[in-house]
């Protein structure tokens, strides 16, 4: 854009949104608000001088203070620049932060709205901000708690509010996001009574403002405003005083993703001739081939297939089979285009439909379709097995299936040799598999696999599976869950593929099996997820040093996510579980074994959101120590942890 020049007010309203903080987060009473773990929007005014110039009095319009660090940075800030504080009109205070809040507030003459939590524990000094309370004049004040805290801090900021009161001579409106004031700040009230200035009061139910009310009803107030319904019985008893000035919040809708077009009936006026059929001259073969490819589009084969290669039974697609049937009763030409196309992909979400499923595969007319997909969340019976194999085993191409586990079943493993275009095979059941008539190393069973997951299995399955040649596969998932510790040796299987493999998901007890060769032997690896073992009823143990320690660097590795879903509960265990984590991470050189690594993630926590709980985290000191070493630790959520300013102990 060289030599082309945006004005400063449009620049303005282009950055706005984006720097803008609404009004209903300002208010709200959760100290999860702002703890958002993304990119701090200050990064908008690195990006050039006309950005800076526009941003920062939209940047400082609204403050919000988490930390102590952050109060301190920010008093130094406007001391530096005293413009600054002209800028601020709206401050969010979430803790006390000491003596910097009354240097805050000193220099942000202009503060219209004000809010300060109440959930200040005992540690926490409220000195500065008590100090600094009548130098600002706020138009609205937010008190918010989740409970009503008793302590010296608290007690202290309440009796500087009461003595600021009186001199803040714009102050009309009042919101209490704590749901009772029972045993509270009653001297508060008095001082709002005796200011006679109040016009809007907002709380967050009517019974708060039933109790609320009488005390300052004095004043020239015009509305209160209630965040959420109560009962229709307590809404009988609000007085007739009050009755008038309620006012209900009307419920945020924010974007609704639209949704698909609805089928809207066209009146079509009769044809002029009603023998007239589309196509009729038109050749045989041409006709087929036009009404397939639009009975392919109006059956959601697309759809169908993008939904089979993540194995979604669950998710149910914009065109009901009842409708899809109807398109087959049209004519005897639609019933022989269509039935490819009904028949392509097949989900089966209830347990009836496998029923239906099997009793039909003794159909010659059913078994005859070209099948691309079966997936079933409901048990199939593994003497089904054999008969998809033979029937669609030249056009199955995703295969979702949970066997019911049968006395003394078996199958042969030559029934895998018929899955010649099977490319993503999703496999449950502990089935014995009868190597007897085994297919040998050069074997061409499944010869487009890619992907392979395995939730619960037998040891011959794996045998099996070991011995087989996948010259396509590239993703391996095993479910360590679904194995107890020693029950089922995986070794061989990723011994065997791999060198293929891009994706692989494996018990901690196998990688540990293979120790330092592990990574030696899936040196192609860009994604690694490990599923630690089980010590105890919540506890899992890390994976060993060793397998995360190849002989030659994972040049490809960028990923690693630990499939930990629990933490222990009790405080001793979780100690132990987060100092043998530490340990592992302490002994290992990441910038060696994964010179590429950028993500670790785990599945066990999210990160703390205040400034307490992340001083007790022990997951924090976790993530700072990775990211010495360019590497971000992940939540469950896939967030990852940002560094946060701190308070140097010379101060």
């Amino acid at each position: 854009m060289t030599g082309h020049h945006i004005p400063d007010e449009i620049l303005s309203e282009i950055l706005s949104p984006a720097l803008k903080v609404s009004d209903d987060a300002f208010s709200n009473a959760s100290s999860w608000t702002f703890a958002t773990y993304e990119e701090s929007t200050s990064a908008y005014l690195l990006v050039n001088s006309s950005w800076l110039r526009v941003s920062t009095p939209l940047l400082y319009h609204t403050v919000v203070l988490r930390s102590k660090a952050q109060a301190i940075a920010l008093g130094r800030a406007l001391q530096q620049n005293k413009d600054l504080g002209r800028f601020v009109k709206r401050l969010r205070v979430e803790g006390g932060f000491g003596p910097s809040m009354k240097t805050i507030l000193g220099l942000t003459p202009n503060v219209v709205d004000l809010f300060l939590s109440l959930g200040i524990y005992s540690n926490d000094s409220t000195g500065g901000l008590c100090g600094g309370l009548a130098l600002i004049s706020p138009t609205t004040l937010i008190l918010s708690s989740t409970s009503w805290t008793r302590n010296k801090a608290v007690n202290a900021l309440m009796d500087a509010l009461v003595a600021a009161i009186p001199g803040w001579d714009r102050l009309t409106t009042v919101d209490s996001s704590f749901s009772g004031w029972h045993g509270g700040p009653d001297r508060l009230l008095a001082a709002i009574k005796q200011a006679n200035r109040l016009e809007r009061l907002v709380v967050p139910m009517v019974h708060t403002a039933m109790s609320i009310y009488p005390q300052v009803q004095s004043c020239p107030i015009r509305v209160v405003e209630c965040k959420a319904r109560n009962s229709h019985y307590v809404e009988l008893n609000i007085s007739e005083s009050l009755k008038p000035l309620i006012k209900y919040r009307e419920p945020k809708t924010g974007f609704v993703e639209p949704s698909p077009a609805k089928r809207v009936a066209i009146d079509i006026p009769p044809s002029l001739d009603p023998f007239f059929q589309p196509l009729k001259d038109a050749a045989a073969t041409v006709r087929e081939t036009v009404w397939s490819r639009i009975l392919y589009f109006a059956m959601e084969c697309p759809e169908r297939a993008e939904r089979a290669k993540t194995f979604d039974t669950d998710k149910k697609s914009n065109v009901k089979d009842g409708a899809r049937i109807s398109l087959l009763l049209v004519s005897k030409l639609f019933l022989k285009l269509g039935l490819p196309h009904f028949y392509a992909h097949l989900f089966f979400r209830y347990s009836y439909l496998t029923d239906h499923f099997k009793n039909s595969l003794s159909r010659a007319r059913f078994t005859e379709q070209p099948v691309q997909t079966i997936a079933s969340n409901s048990l199939l019976a593994i003497s089904t097995f054999p008969q998809i194999a033979t029937a669609f085993g030249t056009t199955l191409v995703h295969a979702h299936m949970h066997f019911a586990t049968e006395n003394q079943a078996q199958i042969s493993a030559v029934v895998f040799s018929h899955l010649t275009a099977l490319k993503r095979l999703r496999w449950s059941g502990r089935v014995e598999v009868d190597l007897s008539q085994g297919l040998g190393a050069n074997s061409n069973a499944m010869p487009r696999l890619e992907e392979l997951r395995l939730r619960s299995v037998s040891q011959s399955f794996v045998t099996l599976f070991s011995q087989l040649q996948f010259p396509r596969i590239r993703s391996l998932e095993i479910d360590g869950r679904f194995h107890s510790a020693g029950s089922i040796n995986f070794v061989p299987l990723v011994q065997a593929h791999g060198a293929l493999l891009q994706h692989l998901s494996v018990p901690a007890e196998t990688s540990d099996a293979l120790g330092s060769t592990f990574l030696t032997i899936c040196n192609s690896l860009t994604s690694l997820e490990i599923t630690p073992t089980h010590s105890g009823v919540e506890e899992r143990r890390p994976m060993s040093l060793a397998s995360l320690s190849p002989h030659k660097g994972a040049m490809s590795l960028t990923r690693i996510v630990v499939n930990q879903y629990t933490w222990p509960s009790k405080k001793s265990r979780a100690v132990a579980a987060a100092a043998e984590w530490t340990t592992l991470f302490a002994r290992w050189t990441p910038t060696t074994s994964f010179p590429n690594l950028r993500e670790i993630s785990f599945k066990c926590f999210t990160w703390p959101k205040t400034e307490r709980d992340i001083a007790k985290s022990c997951w924090v000191p976790l993530a700072e120590t990775l990211l010495k070493n360019g590497i971000d630790l992940l939540d469950k959520d896939g967030k990852k942890w940002r560094a946060r300013l701190k308070v140097s102990a010379a101060r």
